[in-house]
């Protein structure tokens, strides 16, 4: 069995290997607002904590990403223009799925 998949490139559909060995099977995800210290002040970030198993191991992954709005719009983006190339079923099923979550948000 290979450990390669085919996948695709930022605009392409299977016309790249992909190592999967040591990919992340995400399993939990949590986002937290936050305030960098700058030299100018203090600027707004988003921690974005991902977490899951390592393929392939019972090794886990564990990481917070620390984003600034600039880098919460390349990621929203870029899985926004991904689903649009896959098809119309894929950016419906990815509106429902949004939809579904942001209904199940608690209130404020």
């Amino acid at each position: 069995m290979s450990d390669k998949i085919i996948g695709g490139s930022a605009f392409g559909i299977g016309d790249a290997l992909v190592d999967v060995r040591r990919a992340v099977l995400v399993d939990g995800t949590t986002v937290v607002a936050l305030g960098g210290l700058r030299d100018s002040g203090v600027e707004r970030m988003l921690g974005l904590e991902i977490t899951g198993r390592v393929n392939k191991s019972t090794e886990r992954s564990d990481t917070l990403y620390l984003l600034s709005m600039d880098g919460v719009a390349g990621i929203v983006s870029e899985l926004l223009g991904l689903a649009q190339r896959m098809g119309p079923a894929y950016v419906e099923q990815l509106d429902q799925l949004i939809r579904q979550r942001i209904d199940e948000l608690p209130e404020r």
